[in-house]
C-alpha cells in the first residue's frame, strides 16, 4: 500500500515539474509582464512571465535536485568559471571610487545585476538539466511551438493596422496587448508580446526561426505527418521570416542576414556533396578541383545575401525613414564631412538615427578603460557613463534628458559585448565567449548525428549566429530567450552521450560481476 501511495506521489510530482517546464517555454515571448514589473518598479523592463514558473521550478525540483546531487551537463561549467570571476570582479569594485549616482550605489546595482544573472543562470540550468530524452527534448520543442504560434498569431492581428498605415492603434488592441506588456503597441511596427519590436525580433532569430529552419533543413518535424514535401515547420518559418520584417528591427534583420547565410553554406554543402556522389564516382575530380567548386558557389551565394540584403534596404526605404536615410546617406557623406569634420561617425550615425546608440557604447567603454582587467563590476558600468559620453552626445535631446539629475533611469551600455568588457574585464569577456564557442563546437558536432539532437545541434549553430548580432543591441541576463536554447543544446548533448553509452557494446570484463557500478547517477530524475 505504502508502495502504491508513493508511485502515485512520484507521478503527481512529475506531472507537476512538466507542467511548470511547459508554462515556462510557452510564456518565453512576454518579457514585460505587468504584474511582475509593478512590484520590480518602474524603471524596470525586463520582468518575463516565464520567471513565475522558474521560480516554482527551482524550489520543487532544481534546488532539491542539486542539493541530491545531480550531475550537471557538461556544458554548464564554463558557464560556472565565467559566474565564479563575475564574483570576485565585483567584490574588488567595493574598492573602486564608484558612485553615487541617481540614488544608486555598487550595492544596489550589484544587487540587482546579481539578481538577473541568477534568473538567467537558472533558465540555463533548467533548460540543460529537465529534458533527459529524446521524448524530453520533443516535449521542450513542444512548449516552444506553442509560444512560437501564439506570439505569430498576436503579431498578425498587429500587423493589419500597420500594413493599413493607420495613425493610431487600435484602442481595443491596445488594451488587450497591456495584459501581456507594460508598454503600448506601436503604430507602424509589430512587438507580438514583447516590451518593444527589437525584443520580437530577437525572439524569431534566437528561438523559432531556428528551430523552423533546422527542422526544413532535416526534414524533420515535430508532427508525425506532412503535406507532400511540406512539412508543418515550412509555413512556420516563413510566417515567421514575414513578422520579423514587419518589426523592421535593423539589427535582427541583419541577424536574419547572416542566419540565411549560414543556411545557405549548409545547403551548398549537401549539394556539392550530392553532386559529388552522383557524378563524381570515386577519383574522377581531384581536391583542388572539388575546393575551386565549392568556392564558386560560395561566391554566388555570398552576392545573392549582398542583393537580398540590398533588396530588403530598398524596401524598406520604401516605408522606414531610417532606411529611407541609409539610401540616400552616400550622395550626403561629402557634405557631412565638411559640415562635420571632428564628428563624421556621429553625425552620420545620427542621420541613421543611431547616434544615441553610439553614444551609449561610447560611454560604456570608460568602464573597460577604467579597468580593462578587472572591470567595474557587473551592474557598475554606468556610473563612469558621463565622463565617457563624447561631446557630440550632448547635441543629442535623448542624451541630454538622460543625463538630467531628475532622469531617474540608471544608464547602461546597451551592448552585450561592450558591458560584459566594462564589467568583467577582459577575462570575464574572455570566459562568456569561451563558453559560447564550446556550445557552438558541441552544437556543430550535434549537428552531424541524426534525430531530434541532431535537429537542436543546428538550430543551436543558428541560434549562436543570430546571439551575436544581437548581443550589440540586448544586454540583460534576465531574458529568457538567451538562456533556453543554448540550455537545449547541452541537454540534447546529454542526451547524445547517454545514448552512446547504451548503444556502445559492454567490455568482457564488464558483462559480469558489475555490481551495478555503471549506474547513472541522473536516476530518478523526472520522465521528461
Amino acid at each position: 500500500m505504502a508502495a502504491s501511495g508513493n508511485r502515485t506521489l512520484r507521478t503527481l510530482y512529475d506531472w507537476l515539474v512538466t507542467g511548470l517546464w511547459l508554462a515556462l517555454l510557452v510564456t518565453v515571448p512576454i518579457t514585460s509582464f505587468p504584474p511582475i514589473g509593478d512590484r520590480l518598479g518602474d524603471d524596470v523592463a525586463v520582468s518575463p512571465l516565464a520567471m513565475l514558473p522558474l521560480g516554482a521550478l527551482g524550489l520543487v525540483w532544481l534546488l532539491p535536485s542539486l542539493l541530491q546531487g545531480r550531475r550537471l551537463p557538461f556544458l554548464c561549467w564554463p558557464l560556472l568559471v565565467f559566474v565564479l570571476w563575475i564574483v570576485a570582479s565585483s567584490a574588488i569594485a567595493w574598492f573602486q571610487p564608484l558612485g553615487p549616482i541617481k540614488g544608486q550605489t555598487i550595492g544596489s546595482r550589484e544587487l540587482r545585476a546579481f539578481l538577473t544573472l541568477a534568473v538567467g543562470v537558472a533558465f540555463y540550468l533548467t533548460a540543460s538539466s529537465i529534458p533527459r530524452s529524446d521524448k524530453g527534448l520533443r516535449l521542450a520543442l513542444l512548449g516552444l511551438y506553442i509560444g512560437g504560434v501564439a506570439t505569430l498569431i498576436w503579431s498578425t492581428f498587429q500587423a493589419e493596422y500597420v500594413l493599413r498605415g493607420l495613425n493610431n492603434v487600435p484602442q481595443e488592441l491596445n488594451q488587450i496587448h497591456r495584459w501581456f506588456s507594460i508598454r503600448d503597441l506601436e503604430r507602424n511596427r509589430v512587438s507580438g508580446f514583447a516590451f518593444e519590436p527589437s525584443w520580437l525580433g530577437d525572439q524569431i532569430v534566437v528561438v523559432y526561426l531556428p528551430l523552423w529552419l533546422s527542422a526544413v533543413l532535416r526534414r524533420q518535424s515535430l508532427l508525425r505527418w506532412r503535406w507532400g514535401w511540406t512539412l508543418l515547420e515550412t509555413p512556420l518559418a516563413l510566417w515567421s521570416i514575414w513578422i520579423l520584417l514587419l518589426t523592421r528591427s535593423r539589427l535582427s534583420l541583419l541577424a536574419l542576414l547572416l542566419v540565411s547565410a549560414l543556411v545557405a553554406m549548409v545547403i551548398l554543402r549537401r549539394s556539392v556533396g550530392r553532386l559529388q556522389a552522383r557524378f563524381g564516382g570515386p577519383g574522377i575530380y581531384s581536391p583542388g578541383q572539388i575546393l575551386l567548386v565549392r568556392t564558386g558557389l560560395m561566391a554566388l551565394v555570398v552576392v545573392a545575401i549582398m542583393a537580398v540584403g540590398f533588396g530588403l534596404l530598398r524596401r524598406g526605404a520604401e516605408v522606414d525613414w531610417r532606411m529611407r536615410r541609409a539610401v540616400r546617406l552616400p550622395n550626403e557623406f561629402a557634405a557631412i564631412q565638411q559640415e562635420h569634420p571632428y564628428a563624421t561617425v556621429y553625425e552620420v550615425a545620427n542621420r541613421l538615427a543611431f547616434a544615441e546608440r553610439l553614444v551609449y557604447w561610447r560611454a560604456g567603454l570608460a568602464g573597460f578603460m577604467a579597468q580593462p582587467f578587472l572591470g567595474v563590476g557587473l551592474g557598475n558600468a554606468g556610473f563612469l557613463f558621463e565622463q565617457g559620453v563624447p561631446a557630440y552626445g550632448y547635441s543629442l535631446v535623448e542624451i541630454r534628458g538622460f543625463l538630467k539629475p531628475s532622469n531617474p533611469n540608471f544608464p547602461n551600455p546597451k551592448n552585450l559585448w561592450i558591458r560584459l568588457a566594462a564589467e568583467t574585464g577582459l577575462p570575464g569577456l574572455g570566459a562568456y565567449v569561451v563558453w559560447l564557442v564550446v556550445t557552438g563546437v558541441v552544437a556543430y558536432g550535434l549537428a552531424r548525428q541524426t534525430g531530434t539532437t541532431g535537429w537542436l545541434g543546428l538550430a543551436g549553430l543558428l541560434t549562436l549566429a543570430g546571439q551575436f548580432i544581437e548581443g550589440f543591441s540586448l544586454d540583460s541576463f534576465a531574458l529568457p530567450q538567451v538562456w533556453i536554447m543554448n540550455g537545449l543544446v547541452a541537454a540534447a548533448a546529454m542526451v547524445a552521450l547517454e545514448s552512446g553509452r547504451r548503444n556502445r557494446p559492454p567490455l568482457p570484463e564488464r558483462q559480469a560481476g558489475s555490481g551495478g557500478q555503471g549506474r547513472s547517477r541522473l536516476e530518478g530524475a523526472p520522465s521528461t
